[in-house]
C-alpha cells in the first residue's frame, strides 16, 4: 500500500493554500518534503491498525482521516549538504531538541520552543488557515497539516 504525494490529489480548493505555503516556507529558508497528501480507506486502515492489531506503535487515532479528503498533507522540514563531494539530503523527524523541551512545549504551545524550521512550518500554516496537529490536545502529530472548509 503506497502513499499518495501529489499535490495535485489534493482538494481543488486547499491545492493553491499547500502551494502558497511551501512557496513562502521556501522563501524563508526551509525547504519542505510533502510526502503525503490523499490516502485511501485501505491505507487509513493499515495505519490504524499499528500498535492495536499490528506490530508497531500507534500512528493515528482517526479511523477516518482528512487526508481521506485530499485537505490534509503530512510533511517534515528538509535539507541538502556537501558530505564527501556528494549531496546528500537529511530529513528532519523530530521538532524539539530533547524530550524536556518536546514536554515544555505540550504544556505551553510556545512554539518559541521549536526547531526554527518547524517553527517556520508551523507559523506559516496559520498565517493561511492550515491548522496544524503539533497545536492539537490529545493526540499530537507534528508532521500532519490539515486545510478544513471554512
Amino acid at each position: 500500500m503506497s502513499q499518495i504525494r501529489d499535490m495535485r490529489r489534493l482538494a481543488p480548493e486547499v491545492q493553491g493554500v499547500f502551494g502558497e505555503w511551501l512557496r513562502r516556507c521556501n522563501q524563508r529558508g526551509v525547504q519542505v518534503l510533502i510526502y503525503e497528501t490523499l490516502r485511501t480507506q485501505e491505507r487509513q486502515d493499515k495505519l490504524y491498525a499499528l500498535g492495536r492489531t499490528e506490530p508497531g506503535r500507534i500512528v493515528t487515532n482517526a479511523k477516518r482521516s482528512n487526508h481521506q479528503d485530499g485537505r490534509a498533507v503530512d510533511a517534515v522540514p528538509w535539507e541538502a549538504y556537501l558530505a564527501q563531494r556528494e549531496i546528500e539530503t537529511r530529513l528532519d523527524w523530530k521538532p524539539f531538541e530533547s524530550r524536556t523541551i518536546e514536554r515544555m512545549f505540550r504544556e505551553s504551545k510556545d512554539r518559541s520552543l521549536l526547531d526554527r524550521h518547524w517553527r517556520v512550518m508551523a507559523d506559516t500554516a496559520a498565517e493561511l488557515g492550515i491548522d496544524w496537529a503539533g497545536d492539537w490536545d490529545g493526540f499530537i502529530e507534528y508532521v500532519h497539516f490539515e486545510k478544513l472548509p471554512q
